[in-house]
């Protein structure tokens, strides 16, 4: 089973790789997460390795939909609304999962940088009261690469800062969710599984 963050900005970075990576690389027409992972995912298996569902594992940190902490209010929800279809449809070119909205404004969107980055930008234009829409790549297979939120996404956040935090109750992970809805009470934060 994979797990853990897909980062092609080691690409970016000089690597050593073996010939069997150098040929994979090369043959791949678009470096998308998607397709190096597929292809990754092909050679694993003409070696007789069978990758299973992330979720056969860790079915158990899905979130059923709901709100776990706060309220919503009508803002949040027109956000939330607005940020999760922006998500998803950035997800939709591979480009990457986390869109960060503010008066139905979309102020930052995730690339190559990830998560973290992504919402850190998201501060530091929308200053306070951002919601953070998370959403998987649609038609991504589920061995690789689901979404994951847990008190360390919340680590660099100050109150105020952030006031509502989505993502798709069906595909993405929720780790040390007692831990992760307590740190969020603390920071003001309203976390809806949708």
């Amino acid at each position: 089973m994979f797990i853990g963050k897909v980062d092609k900005q080691n690409l970016l970075k000089k690597l050593k790789l073996d010939w069997l990576a150098i040929k994979l690389l090369a043959s791949i027409a678009c470096k998308s997460d998607k397709t190096i992972m597929e292809k990754l995912l092909s050679e694993l298996q003409k070696e007789g390795i069978e990758v299973i569902h992330q979720n056969e594992i860790l079915n158990s940190l899905l979130v059923s939909p709901g709100i776990l902490t706060g309220k919503i209010t009508q803002t949040i929800k027109d956000d939330i609304e607005f940020g999760m279809q922006a998500a998803q449809n950035i997800s939709r070119c591979d480009i990457g999962q986390t869109v960060i909205v503010k008066d139905k404004m979309i102020i930052a969107v995730e690339a190559i940088e990830g998560t973290d980055n992504c919402i850190k930008r998201g501060i530091e234009l929308g200053k306070k009261d951002i919601v953070i829409c998370k959403a998987a790549h649609q038609n991504k297979s589920k061995k690789y690469d689901l979404p994951t939120l847990g008190p360390d996404s919340l680590n660099d956040l100050q109150k105020d800062q952030v006031k509502a935090i989505a993502w798709q109750s069906n595909q993405t992970f929720i780790a040390n969710k007692q831990e992760f809805v307590e740190k969020a009470k603390g920071l003001g934060i309203t976390l809806i599984s949708v």
